[in-house]
């Protein structure tokens, strides 16, 4: 991962290292701890990247057309249905049925940063020659037969979309790398649970105030709590050797970012 757009101040370059983090309050009722390395390295269904100069666009989320889903662009966490599978671009090398109903998580959007779907999409051969006036008619919302799919409460498969690098300074109005990464349930299964990764802050922030208030998503930045000067107080040396279970056992706050909660979607 490359550190281009990270700070030199040595407490902000830690938080930086560990921010990108999940914590996850599964549909099960289990807490659980997503490292950046496990969603980043994997398995990449879309993608938009600069390879030697050259502009690589892979869309995953596609309807039969060639436009966007629209139920989901837009939310931070909404539900993937069959119909969205059905669909989609599966990448080469890959089987539609590997991916199962699930949930996508939009980190992007998390960190207010925009990618402008329409403009990538505008790449997407399927909906015909715009000089022509062959454009395919739009089939971007949900067939009304098959409404009922919204109802549906899926595994905790994640469709996680973030930035290749979180830490490049890109402008919102244009485009920035990103990937859209898979993590079966079985897979977020294997993850740590929240209280082996701290000393249960972290178990206890999201109980109450993401869990019993049905918040769905949010972002922290640890600096946002009032630990600084206690973090000025330590050596940076000190910092720089902390794992992040005993970061949080001796500050009382986890160094994460990103909260997810599934159980939102218990109807």
């Amino acid at each position: 991962m490359s550190t281009d757009g990270i700070q030199s101040n040595p407490i902000e370059n830690l938080f930086y290292e560990l921010s990108q983090d999940i914590y996850i309050a599964c549909s099960d009722g289990e807490l659980k701890h997503i490292p950046y390395h496990t969603y980043n390295e994997a398995p990449e269904l879309e993608w938009y990247k600069k390879v030697d100069g050259v502009e690589q666009l892979q869309i995953f989320f596609t309807t039969e057309n060639g436009y966007q889903p629209a139920n989901l662009y837009g939310p931070v966490i909404t539900k993937v249905l069959p119909w969205n599978l059905a669909t989609a671009n599966v990448p080469p090398g890959t089987n539609r049925s590997d991916f199962k109903p699930g949930y996508l998580i939009d980190l992007r959007l998390l960190r207010l940063a925009r990618l402008r779907f329409n403009e990538a999409n505008k790449n997407n051969a399927n909906r015909g020659d715009a000089n022509t006036g062959d454009i395919k008619p739009y089939d971007g919302n949900l067939p009304e037969q098959l409404l009922g799919e919204l109802q549906l409460t899926p595994e905790d498969n994640l469709y996680i979309a973030s930035w290749i690098d979180p830490f490049a300074k890109g402008s919102e109005l244009g485009h920035q790398d990103y990937h859209l990464t898979y993590l079966s349930c079985e897979e977020l299964a294997r993850c740590r649970n929240a209280t082996d990764v701290d000393d249960g802050d972290t178990k206890t922030m999201l109980e109450r105030y993401y869990v019993e208030a049905g918040v769905q998503a949010g972002a922290i930045h640890p600096l946002d709590t009032g630990i600084l000067p206690f973090l000025e107080s330590t050596p940076a040396e000190n910092l720089k050797e902390m794992a992040p279970a005993e970061f949080s056992a001796t500050f009382g706050i986890a160094p994460t970012c990103y909260i997810v909660n599934l159980k939102s979607f218990m109807l």
